[in-house]
């Protein structure tokens, strides 16, 4: 078997590759079905809703360190830089698994996905029904068809579930699913960085410390956001744009039906020359729409969705929202003195008007990037990296855990920059995502200012030219 660039595959790599997917697949399994069962020798500390995470974490553990040792038995003339790229996507996940593990009560933003999709079940309007579900329908779609999924599998498994019971093992899925996507986010960060010239001694040290120092990454999973999806999806998208364009074009396609977020990307890909990528993403966000919509028949959903954009204005104001329209409404209220209500509609226009210059900003980085020397991929990658940052400063609500999407860009700060200029680096990285989570005005809005700083470090005409 060869890939498309020619390279080997050796079937006892696929095999084994196969048996650690097996493995995984069964420490998922294994603890919600002992949990089901209760047997007098299983005991919590915590309640009985606790049960399924705890055994996770033992069993997710125990794999990752079956994987680890059979890879050094197997493995044992590797060079050091690479066990560190395999070990180190383990190391990060295990550090997520003793997260998952200890967040086993729903936080308020997952609730709203699933209380969206209970409202999905009955009928009813996600948008204007139980919490505060902001985002395309997909994502309460998905976790609607889960929850009857979780239903039958527990049925075939001679357990008669409640309601709840349910939604709690929906929950579990979902946050076994944010483990996997944190390694797989590991080794996708991995793969950037070598694209973006990082050695390969140095490129697992600085992927380990910026996801286990992610404060980002932390608020994700603690929060129950679906920012590992958007994340992941936009780095397939960005890496697969040029090889496989009907994967990127996929990816790119459902992660802006997660988030709104990523349809930044279509900039960079356009700038590129990747049509392929971007008709795959059209056509893949259509057909997603039409299995929505039942073939087109029913478009509830989306009219309501559309409805609830329209009316509906962001308008967040706590400290740690790094929104212009928190900055204006909060410098307003504690410095100016001013009532924030009697200048609503000043402080939207200028929100609105922050947000098209940083567009406008992102695309004269592109301009300046196509007009200069950088390499057509590179260009790429450091043109996306731009893109999902920009996104941040240009969207009205920008929450902590939304900062995961700047990941790539202190990647590309460390390539272009991290040899010149480290200090100015590190300090810009610890502020947009090192930084724990705080509410104390204007400190709060260290992430905006460390954003910037790598903006202002990666300018364009110094982004680097290695091949990809």
């Amino acid at each position: 078997m060869r890939t498309r660039q020619g390279t080997q595959l050796e079937p006892a790599a696929v095999l084994r590759a196969s048996i650690y997917a097996l493995l995984v697949l069964v420490a998922v399994a294994v603890p919600p079905w002992l949990a089901g069962l209760d047997p007098p020798w299983l005991a919590t500390s915590y309640g009985r809703r606790t049960v399924a995470f705890e055994l996770f974490g033992f069993s997710i553990a125990t794999v990752f360190a079956v994987i680890a040792l059979v890879e050094w038995r197997l493995r044992g003339e590797r060079s050091p830089a690479q066990w560190a790229s395999i070990l180190v996507p383990l190391l990060v996940g295990l550090q997520a698994a003793y997260l998952i593990s200890e967040f086993h009560a729903k936080p308020f933003d997952y609730d709203c996905y699933e209380y969206a999709a209970r409202a999905i079940d009955v009928g009813a309007n996600p948008y204007v029904s139980g919490l505060n579900y902001l985002y395309p329908p997909l994502t309460a779609q998905a976790l609607s068809a889960l929850g009857g999924s979780v239903d039958s599998i527990a049925r075939a498994a001679g357990f008669a579930p409640e309601p709840d019971e349910i939604w709690d093992g929906v929950f579990y899925v979902f946050q076994c699913v944010q483990l996997g996507l944190v390694v797989l986010l590991a080794v996708l960060a991995l793969r950037l960085a070598r694209k973006l010239g990082i050695d390969e001694r140095h490129a697992p040290l600085l992927v380990g410390v910026l996801l286990i120092f992610d404060n980002p990454l932390l608020r994700t999973l603690r929060h129950g956001q679906v920012n590992l999806w958007i994340a992941n999806l936009s780095l397939l998208a960005l890496l697969l744009a040029g090889r496989v364009p009907a994967v990127a074009g996929a990816a790119l396609a459902v992660a802006v039906h997660i988030k709104l977020y990523p349809v930044v990307l279509l900039l960079p890909l356009a700038a590129s020359g990747r049509w392929r990528a971007i008709a795959w993403t059209a056509a893949a966000f259509a057909g997603v729409v039409v299995l929505q919509t039942d073939f087109l028949r029913d478009w509830t959903l989306w009219l309501q969705f559309a409805d609830f954009y329209r009316s509906v204005y962001p308008g967040e104001i706590a400290f740690r929202n790094n929104s212009f329209h928190s900055l204006a409404v909060n410098t307003l209220r504690l410095v100016m003195g001013a009532s924030p209500a009697e200048h609503r509609t000043a402080i939207r226009l200028a929100a609105t008007g922050v947000s098209l210059a940083m567009a406008a900003w992102l695309c004269g980085r592109i301009a300046i990037r196509y007009r200069g020397n950088a390499t057509g991929g590179t260009r790429l990658l450091a043109d996306g990296a731009d893109a999902l940052a920009f996104s941040l400063l240009i969207s009205q609500s920008v929450w902590e855990h939304h900062y995961l999407l700047a990941l790539p860009l202190a990647i590309v700060a460390i390539a272009d920059r991290g040899r010149d200029r480290p200090v100015a680096v590190a300090a810009a990285i610890f502020l947009a995502l090192v930084m724990p989570t705080f509410d104390l005005y204007p400190l709060s809005y260290h992430r905006g200012v460390g954003l910037i700083g790598l903006l202002l470090l990666t300018a364009p005409r110094r982004i680097p030219e290695q091949a990809t």
